[in-house]
């Protein structure tokens, strides 16, 4: 049974380290795993496996709709069936991260548990973002990419809910453009081989 692992565009570029190991995780775990690289917003190539498995949530809604698997994970639903990495650094005590849920997990209860489950599995201490208005809840990536400075601006005003320094996402694009604020953006992906 063929399974495919896509990372998307961001985790592909920025964490080739990140992503050599989770290969080498996979292996241990599926048999016929193969590294799918394709952009999702090209036209692509449609991929025959069994079981896809994404870190990216602007992927998957892409892939499923042009994918024959039977199966779609989250590479952090695997994690939580299989343990973390043993790559993964669990000696973060009594350091507190904010958590940023991107819009592309509004829906999605699993994964928005799931971010919360590994962070607390990594040791680290977590503080829930406090929504003011409806401009303070909207994505950070597509504030930035639609209103330029004035989005950082936004971005900014609505971090600066947290007291934590770090805020931790799911999403490539909200992490890149919190590092244009006064706030640290980590990727759970990267926070995990931290």
């Amino acid at each position: 049974m063929k399974t495919i692992f896509m990372p998307g565009c961001g985790v592909k570029r920025d964490y080739q380290d990140e992503l050599k190991m989770t290969m080498d995780y996979l292996k241990e775990h599926f048999e016929d795993v193969e590294l799918y690289e394709a952009c999702c917003k090209m036209d692509v190539e449609k991929p025959k496996a069994d079981t896809f498995i994404y870190s990216c949530f602007g992927c998957y809604p892409r892939m499923e709709a042009i994918n024959t698997a039977k199966n779609y994970y989250s590479i952090y639903e695997i994690f939580d069936k299989y343990g973390l990495p043993a790559e993964a650094k669990q000696e973060n005590k009594n350091v507190v991260v904010g958590i940023h849920e991107c819009s592309k997990l509004k829906d999605d209860q699993k994964n928005k548990d799931l971010l919360r489950k590994i962070v607390k599995q990594l040791g680290y201490q977590i503080e829930e973002a406090q929504v003011i208005t409806e401009e303070h809840d909207k994505c950070a990536k597509v504030l930035v990419a639609s209103n330029g400075e004035q989005g950082i601006e936004v971005l900014q005003s609505q971090l600066a809910n947290y007291k934590a320094d770090t805020i931790v996402t799911m999403c490539k694009g909200c992490k890149a453009n919190f590092d244009k604020t006064s706030k640290n953006g980590t990727h759970l992906f990267e926070l995990i081989f931290k």
